[in-house]
């Protein structure tokens, strides 16, 4: 199979191309819609085939499992699909996407930031990108991550209220589920932070928070 990247991602932001798959929305491109999933492709398949099999079982998995899921939420689908990339982007452990989407949920209602940390990633220079993963946990990565935390972009959830202005990646199945199944009886939890060991420290309160993050850096 001889599938060129730059003209599928050239595609992905095609707007007569997007439209042409049905996908009938005001969006920029085709994030949060290529379904990720185990396919088997053909040899014969170019870069239209796989784009098009990607978008179909999207719209299926969201038409089946998704949208009866919406009838009682005022997201959406877009805003359902932006919520679900924050959450997967979040969320190492499944048994969490509830709870780090009640979370969100809460802030929203409360009319707080997201200040989701991948909503930052998605729109940082490649290379301050790959600085940033290596020295993950460093000072070098802190004044990276800063630097992006000032910048106005419409991805920028420290800066703007509400959600992004689209997804930041493709979510799954369970992540989609997540973003309008928020964990119920943690109506009250607006802050968390990763533990290190793939979970993460849930809080109440900026206090409570702040003294988790003190916890996780003393070891």
């Amino acid at each position: 199979m001889n599938i060129d990247k730059n003209k599928f991602i050239s595609l992905c932001y095609n707007n007569a191309y997007i439209k042409s798959l049905g996908i009938d929305y005001n969006i920029m491109s085709l994030e949060g819609f290529l379904y990720p999933d185990t396919y088997i492709l053909l040899n014969t398949y170019n870069e239209r085939d796989i784009i098009k099999i990607l978008t179909k079982r999207f719209m299926d998995i969201y038409n089946h499992h998704i949208y009866p899921l919406s009838s009682n939420n005022k997201l959406n689908l877009i805003e359902i699909i932006a919520l679900a990339s924050i959450i997967q982007g979040e969320a190492q452990l499944v048994s969490e996407m509830p709870i780090i989407s009640s979370v969100y949920h809460n802030r929203m209602n409360r009319k707080m930031r997201l200040e989701a940390d991948p909503t930052i990633l998605y729109y940082m220079d490649n290379d301050d990108l790959k600085k940033f993963k290596k020295y993950s946990g460093k000072m070098e990565a802190t004044k990276i991550f800063k630097k992006y935390k000032k910048t106005k972009n419409p991805y920028n959830t420290y800066l703007n209220y509400g959600l992004p202005v689209g997804p930041i990646n493709n979510p799954g199945l369970k992540a989609l589920e997540a973003a309008l199944n928020p964990s119920l009886s943690n109506g009250d939890l607006l802050y968390f932070v990763a533990d290190g060991t793939g979970g993460h420290i849930f809080s109440k309160t900026l206090k409570e928070h702040k003294r988790a993050i003190r916890k996780i850096r003393n070891g």
